[in-house]
């Protein structure tokens, strides 16, 4: 990672994104519209704070796992996982549900732009760089890698230009890079 450049890192991304299927590139459109229908199974909570508390519990889930406890906790009021998160989902909750006190009380840059994505695939210019983005911009699985913010805006920019010269979305592109990493990545 330390050796890493923007432009190799935009050539890797490029790279992985034409070895997919790009069954990915409306991922985010799929799993809003699957938010809303959990949604209106509780009527009482706003959309924006349904987003907020799955991007609250994303970190080091799956995204079926994410799904399932963000399920659990508009039931129960219970987060199946860390008591920090379990927090911010109970501050989302008595939040008065705007995109800014939510984006406040997410704090961290990836969740951060996972809610922004979730909340407008249409619109959203955010790039989540979780570790799967991280892995496909390095061309290698790496256990738990950590990034600081000039790395994380390093590889933001990289899929930012990636997309552009793909003209598609910055969200569609990890979108795609994300679906076929998590299904090719023992190649690598």
């Amino acid at each position: 990672m330390q050796n890493l450049t923007e432009r190799k890192a935009i050539n890797r991304i490029i790279k992985v994104y034409k070895q997919s299927d790009k069954t990915g590139i409306d991922w985010y459109i799929n799993s809003h519209e699957l938010l809303w229908n959990i949604k209106y199974d509780h009527a009482n909570v706003s959309y924006n704070k349904v987003v907020g508390i799955c991007a609250a519990l994303s970190p080091m889930k799956t995204w079926s796992q994410n799904i399932k406890i963000l399920q659990d906790y508009l039931k129960t009021g219970k987060a199946k996982h860390t008591r920090v998160f379990q927090e911010k989902c109970d501050q989302i909750m008595l939040s008065d549900g705007s995109k800014e006190s939510i984006e406040a009380i997410l704090k961290g840059e990836k969740i951060v732009n996972f809610f922004n994505n979730l909340l407008d695939p249409f619109g959203s210019q955010a790039v989540t760089i979780d570790r799967h983005a991280i892995m496909i911009a390095n061309l290698k699985f790496m256990s738990n890698p950590q990034v600081t913010k000039k790395q994380y805006q390093l590889y933001a920019q990289a899929y930012r230009k990636a997309a552009q010269k793909l003209c598609i979305t910055p969200l569609e592109l990890q979108a795609c890079t994300w679906v076929h990493w998590r299904s090719v990545k023992h190649l690598y």
